[in-house]
């Protein structure tokens, strides 16, 4: 069994890194989507929810499969606290698990509203 040098190790790795790289997972988000995401969470953390809400709600729209999407926008939701936000924020955590079992934050966020 004749050993391979390291180069042709290196180089296959590459390879199948670049090969990689051209690939998006399904519920990945552009680039713009990206900003505009990092925008929303921004606009949380200034305590401006219904901007944020606002921002979220549009993201979802365009990007129905992103479940941290979809559980950043129950956090905006229930932030808001206007009446029947809770219950909102808990459908749409319901929908996250339906979809994904094993979503720990949207465990963790369920578990609190039912808490409340």
């Amino acid at each position: 069994m004749s050993k391979l040098p390291i180069q042709a190790y290196l180089l296959t790795l590459t390879l199948l890194l670049l090969c990689a790289c051209g690939k998006q997972l399904p519920d990945a988000l552009s680039d713009a989507d990206l900003i505009r995401h990092n925008r929303a969470v921004g606009l949380m953390g200034q305590y401006r929810y219904q901007a944020a809400l606002t921002e979220l709600a549009g993201l979802v729209e365009t990007n129905p499969g992103n479940l941290e999407l979809l559980v950043d926008l129950s956090i905006a939701t229930l932030n808001r606290q206007h009446e029947g936000d809770e219950t909102i924020a808990l459908e749409l955590l319901n929908s996250v698990l339906e979809k994904s079992e094993n979503d720990l934050r949207g465990h963790y966020l369920s578990g609190l509203l039912k808490l409340r």
